[in-house]
């Protein structure tokens, strides 16, 4: 079933909210929709109270500007705990394939502790890929060559 912008009477059809909630929709229950593999397909679900737009609305309010929908448990569905409206940079470092350190109880992407540490990324996911624990792969300084001038 395709969900499209046909009678409506909250009158919030073009708004990004709307387009927001039909590209969800669509995601999640439209087999046809080339995303649907990748969400309706894997079991990811919108809760029933988010059925219709007016029960979207009312959970999330009006998209800000630059937002997108996210969920915060990639693994979960569509439902008020587990979404928020989110940067595109947010909703990057919110992929499961991203790679993330913790020092101290802080957990961070491992680009962000890049520019924290000073470290390149490469070095820190390499280091990490070697069995190196987290605060091995974040504490330990460069070292030098002995052949290398300083």
């Amino acid at each position: 079933m395709l969900f499209r912008s046909g009678n409506t009477t909250h009158g919030m059809r073009e708004s990004p909210t709307y387009q927001s909630w039909v590209a969800m929709m669509n995601r999640c229950r439209n087999p046809n929709q080339q995303a649907h593999k990748r969400y309706g397909a894997k079991g990811i679900s919108v809760c029933d109270e988010w059925s219709t737009f007016t029960g979207f609305h009312a959970s999330m309010g009006d998209r800000p500007y630059g937002m997108t929908l996210d969920r915060v448990d990639g693994s979960l569905g569509y439902y008020k705990a587990n979404c928020r409206w989110a940067t595109r940079l947010e909703q990057a470092n919110n992929r499961a394939c991203v790679l993330r350190l913790t020092l101290n109880g802080e957990t961070r992407t491992v680009k962000e502790w890049s520019a924290i540490t000073g470290h390149g990324v490469a070095s820190l996911q390499y280091r990490k890929r070697n069995g190196w624990t987290d605060e091995q792969t974040l504490l330990t300084r460069k070292h030098h060559s002995p052949c290398q001038s300083i």
